[in-house]
């Protein structure tokens, strides 16, 4: 089975990373494949910005629902001033809710959340390892689950 497990803990020399590499000794000795993301190590950025949305839209979503987005009229709504509508209009030219979301994929997705999704793909299983601060998972956490 292959595993990507994501840590979100500062200290290298905490409970949690020795948790980790226990984790990963069990994953290995029992066959499995083990794939790290260490947030912290990377750098990941968890605060989810604007500029976040083509990495959640897919050509996937129900007619229906694409229909309520209204995805032309709100990018348009929200570009700004007019010239940024007249730069808008002009790069989606034509193109249906779906060509739109193929474009704003191809060209604004960040990277740093499409490698990251492109690994939750592979996965066959994810493991979290994690402390709990107030019952919950550290921000860091939060914020690659509400990124990738």
């Amino acid at each position: 089975m292959r595993v990507l497990t994501v840590s979100a803990h500062p200290g290298s020399r905490s409970f949690c990373h020795a948790v980790l590499d226990r984790f990963s000794t069990g994953l290995q000795d029992a066959g499995h494949a083990n794939e790290i993301v260490d947030l912290y190590a990377i750098g990941f950025d968890p605060i989810l910005r604007e500029r976040d949305t083509p990495s959640w839209l897919t050509e996937t979503i129900p007619d229906e629902m694409l229909e309520r987005m209204r995805l032309r009229e709100n990018l348009l709504n929200g570009a700004g001033g007019p010239l940024k509508r007249y730069a808008l209009r002009r790069l989606i030219g034509d193109r249906g809710a779906r060509g739109i979301i193929r474009l704003l994929r191809e060209r604004y997705q960040a990277k740093d959340v499409l490698v990251q999704q492109q690994k939750v793909a592979r996965a066959e299983a994810l493991a979290f390892i994690a402390p709990v601060h107030f019952l919950s998972f550290p921000a860091m956490l939060k914020g690659w689950l509400d990124r990738v």
